[in-house]
């Protein structure tokens, strides 16, 4: 099982390796945004990175633009999603699909939780459209969670995956997109065992460095060894691309938008032609995948 990210952040020889590294790179004027990445995560730890890094994201997108999900989208568009008003059609369609994951007894009057909710219009287009009983957003900034809150009225909370503040067995269903490669592991997965009713369901979209049957095959067996049944299991990475290309235009308006820092640190992930994601998307160095798994009965 692959341990979640940031395990040996604390560790002082990972420390001290991390620095060294980062002022031998530094002394060698980085250029691109891959540079300035690569050299922040290895000087801070990617966990301590990525909490600083949607920190100034949530910040500037929650007060200078329209965004309010941030996943790279699934396409092709269904008629549904695509008479949205909002111009996030594609993000949404990825919350659409995510849904449909749940099963025949879906979303409808059940308690969801969504993990890593952000700026909360996921969660927000899933109560509107498909009838959640009570929805709640968790996300480790505040930022993100105050603004989901007061845009959308959900309601929700600051805390870690790994550790959720919520009592056993609180939820039928919890949703996690594209943002559980920040903490996989045996707690994270131990957690949703734990706050989801028997019978419950986890629905998860994200993508992994693997071949296709690898990632299935790690996922069934992790999944298994904390009390799931993995149903469904879906190679979703051709809608992602498809959904990156047909994205494009609007968020390289963002990204040209953003200040001089975001747009550096933005470029490698926005998933368009230029961004190593996408690149590696379309190369088949990585894979995006959606599965629902369905909590045992004790």
């Amino acid at each position: 099982m692959t341990e979640g990210v940031g395990a040996s952040a604390t560790d002082p020889a990972a420390v001290r390796e991390r620095r060294r590294w980062g002022w031998q790179i530094l002394n060698r004027c980085p250029k691109t945004g891959a540079d300035v990445l690569a050299l922040l995560v290895r000087l801070m730890g990617s966990e301590a990175y990525h909490l600083s890094y949607y920190r100034i994201f949530y910040w500037w997108v929650g007060r200078a633009t329209p965004v309010t999900a941030a996943n790279y989208g699934y396409a092709p568009l269904s008629p549904s999603t695509a008479s949205d008003a909002r111009a996030e059609t594609y993000q949404m369609e990825m919350y659409h699909q995510a849904a449909l994951q749940a099963g025949e007894q879906g979303l409808r009057g059940r308690r969801v939780l969504e993990i890593s909710c952000g700026l909360g219009g996921g969660l927000d287009h899933l109560k509107r459209r498909h009838g959640i009983g009570q929805a709640t957003g968790l996300d480790r900034s505040t930022i993100a969670i105050r603004h989901a809150a007061k845009r959308f009225g959900l309601s929700t909370l600051a805390g870690d995956a790994r550790s959720l503040p919520f009592a056993d067995g609180s939820f039928d269903v919890v949703v996690n997109i594209e943002a559980s490669h920040l903490y996989y592991g045996r707690e994270f997965l131990g957690e949703l065992a734990r706050v989801l009713a028997p019978g419950g369901t986890v629905v998860m979209a994200d993508f992994r460095y693997r071949a296709p049957p690898e990632c299935e095959r790690e996922l069934r067996d992790d999944f298994a060894a904390v009390g799931f049944d993995v149903s469904q299991f879906r190679d979703i990475t051709a809608n992602v691309v498809a959904a990156c290309e047909g994205d494009a235009p609007r968020r390289e308006a963002l990204l040209a938008a953003a200040p001089w820092l975001l747009r550096k640190l933005g470029r490698p992930w926005i998933g368009t032609e230029t961004s190593v994601d996408y690149l590696d998307m379309r190369a088949g160095r990585a894979m995006c995948f959606m599965l629902a798994a369905r909590r045992m009965s004790t």
